[in-house]
């Protein structure tokens, strides 16, 4: 029921609050091009420290990725992610080491 919840709490604020399509309106992403989508996109800031303070929700959200990475992984996976995680990785590690180009990129942008 949660799910359900989210999904329509977003069509809502991405969709009917802001005048676009919504749910089995949105034109397919693939298939007629010439057809306008219709989108339309929400941003919303929240400040932490309008309530609780900063720090506690660093605190809170430190110790809850822990409880996610404590939480044993689905078959096939060595363990759990929060979302962002893979990128925050790969970047720590390109800027210890470098972005890593394609040769053939490389040599196009040599040319």
């Amino acid at each position: 029921h949660k799910g359900y919840g989210i999904a329509l709490v977003i069509d809502v604020l991405t969709g009917v609050l802001m005048g676009a399509e919504y749910g089995p309106h949105i034109t397919a992403m693939y298939g007629d091009y010439d057809k306008p989508r219709k989108l339309a996109s929400t941003m919303i800031a929240i400040d932490p420290e309008t309530y609780a303070g900063f720090d506690h929700f660093i605190d809170k959200m430190d110790a809850m990725v822990d409880d996610l990475h404590a939480q044993p992984p689905a078959p096939g996976f060595d363990r759990v992610l929060v979302p962002g995680e893979i990128e925050w990785q790969n970047e720590k590690y390109n800027r210890e080491h470098g972005v890593p180009v394609l040769e053939t990129i490389y040599e196009y942008l040599k040319s």
